[in-house]
């Protein structure tokens, strides 16, 4: 058993329709914290993906919710020297 850091989330179990609140995710700092979902964001901007999770004992239902970091998009500029064939040799 590790250290983990709760998300203050709510969604409806996707078997039987429970709402589903404890969940929990160890890509944090994990202190046992409770993370917002603003929070959440600031983490996915330095820390990259997250990953949470949470489970219904009722009916044994498992579910994972992935948070995606956005990734900057390049400059015109920059997309411009990638595409350059100097660039690679």
């Amino acid at each position: 058993m590790g250290r983990y850091d709760n998300v203050a989330y709510e969604a409806p179990c996707p078997l039987c329709g429970t709402a589903l609140t404890a969940w929990q995710t160890k890509d944090g700092r994990r202190v046992v914290q409770t993370l917002t979902g603003q929070e959440l964001r600031e983490q996915t901007r330095y820390r990259g993906d997250v990953l949470f999770y949470s489970n219904r004992d009722n009916c044994g239902t498992w579910v994972d919710i992935h948070v995606r970091a956005r990734r900057p998009q390049p400059t015109r500029k920059e997309r411009a020297r990638m595409a350059s064939p100097y660039m690679w040799s």
